[in-house]
């Protein structure tokens, strides 16, 4: 009654986006806590109660800087990630198939298609997703979030008198509003929704109905969570604010992005191949994610820092304290990074690859921080005296948006996202020269497939 009394359809651009802006970013900010919390709660049941397992949290969710590894029960891993992953699969596959893997992508898929999103999605992606991600799979929690908020906001709208153009960008500001909820970075999260349609392209239209509706999400989530910045505030040091601006500290910059750009391809290249793979097996789909499981647990037996979403682990490496992480064993720092880069991309392309329902971006920011501690120490080995500990964390930090900016191609989003994440501005200037090397090399490889190469190819 309300949208028909006042004509929305007939009001200006900016008057009918702040309208249409502000109840998506209420419905996605509801939705956001409402995952949140089930992702939380999922994770508390199987990993604390089943595993005995003391998961480190990020500074913003209350987590903290010094931490002691502990896990009861190493036989129940196996057991709690492939059982996930079946009940997941099974309610995927048994009421919405289109919810399987990464849900960024199927709703890029479906804004490009202009095909609507059917209301049972969100049901099913919000409770397959929060066993998977609690059960121990390696994923995150921003693809489904933007494919639950997309369904049940594009489903409210759906009876209401819009041009189709108007419905394909309520998806994409669905998509921002969600992610700016749950990240807790509004302005990134608003031109993720602008940005990550597209490989070489951002789309306009939506970005001032994306900034409305991510802001007002963000305000929602953090009313009932709290709005501290995911990983912290200030996450640099004075020196380090400094220190990164000389010439031969930017000479590191360029060479992680170089290795970012290495990685964001093998990052790729092997999540698909091993899909690829998957699909193809002559069995029920209903046990392809459970086999995809199997390997996820292989894994997490030897590297349990891959279960779940895995933010705590990133806050202990941004804050150089990898001692804490509980295979290091005291085996060569270097040598140690570098497999567990390959663990967490193997155990989240068995997770997600296999149809396994959750997000890519939370493994993408977890690559991307060891990423940026191995080069830090590499740096650190050819040259203590200049690359010290002091500044390791933009390092790890820049490592983060390089790496996912670029398997994302949405390079401009994920690093306002991450700075927003870490409370640490002042590092954007050189992060771009990293994220631009990393981009570049990466060519025209994405994590999201559905994306089209530029508007004009719609």
């Amino acid at each position: 009654m309300f949208f028909k009394k006042f004509h929305i359809e007939n009001l200006d651009y900016y008057k009918k986006w702040l309208v249409l802006g502000i109840i998506i970013g209420i419905i996605a900010g509801f939705a956001s806590v409402l995952f949140y919390y089930a992702t939380e709660a999922s994770e508390t049941l199987f990993m604390h109660y089943v595993m005995g397992y003391n998961r480190p949290l990020p500074l913003g969710e209350g987590g903290s800087l010094s931490y002691v590894f502990v896990m009861l029960r190493t036989y129940f891993i196996p057991i709690s990630i492939i059982l996930g992953a079946l009940v997941s699969a099974w309610l995927v596959y048994r009421f919405a198939p289109e919810t399987e893997g990464h849900g960024t992508d199927a709703v890029i898929k479906s804004y490009h298609e202009g095909k609507p999103i059917r209301a049972r999605v969100s049901i099913i992606k919000f409770i397959s997703a929060s066993l998977l991600i609690g059960s121990g799979g390696s994923a995150g929690r921003e693809g489904p979030i933007a494919q639950i908020s997309s369904s049940a906001v594009s489903n409210i709208f759906k009876h209401i008198k819009l041009s189709k153009r108007d419905k394909e960008i309520i998806l994409a500001v669905s998509i921002g509003a969600a992610i700016g909820s749950i990240f807790k970075s509004p302005f990134g999260g608003a031109l993720f929704g602008a940005e990550v349609l597209y490989k070489r392209d951002i789309e306009g239209d939506v970005i001032f109905p994306s900034f409305v509706a991510s802001t007002v999400g963000f305000m929602v989530y953090g009313a009932f969570v709290n709005y501290l910045p995911m990983f912290g505030i200030n996450a640099l040091s004075a020196y380090a604010q400094t220190a990164i601006y000389t010439p031969i500290v930017m000479l590191g910059f360029i060479l992680l992005g170089v290795i970012s750009g290495v990685f964001a391809k093998i990052y790729v290249k092997i999540f698909y191949f091993f899909h690829r793979k998957i699909k193809a097996l002559k069995i029920s789909k209903y046990f392809k994610p459970a086999l995809g499981a199997v390997g996820t647990a292989c894994i997490a037996l030897l590297f349990p820092e891959v279960m779940g979403v895995g933010y705590g682990w990133v806050q202990l490496i941004i804050s150089g304290n990898i001692t804490a992480l509980p295979n290091f064993l005291g085996l060569s720092a270097l040598l140690f990074v570098f497999v567990l880069i390959f663990a967490k991309i193997l155990a989240t392309s068995f997770s997600i690859g296999s149809g396994g329902s959750g997000g890519v971006y939370a493994p993408g920011i977890f690559m991307g921080a060891s990423v940026g501690l191995f080069t830090f120490l590499l740096l650190n080995l050819a040259s203590p005296g200049i690359f010290s500990l002091a500044i390791l964390t933009p390092f790890v930090i820049i490592g983060m948006l390089s790496l996912f900016g670029a398997t994302s191609k949405a390079p401009i989003a994920v690093a306002i996202m991450v700075v927003e994440m870490t409370g640490s501005i002042l590092i954007i200037p050189v992060a771009m020269i990293s994220i631009a090397i990393a981009y570049s090399l990466n060519g025209n490889d994405t994590i999201y497939i559905s994306q089209k190469e530029r508007r004009s190819n719609q």
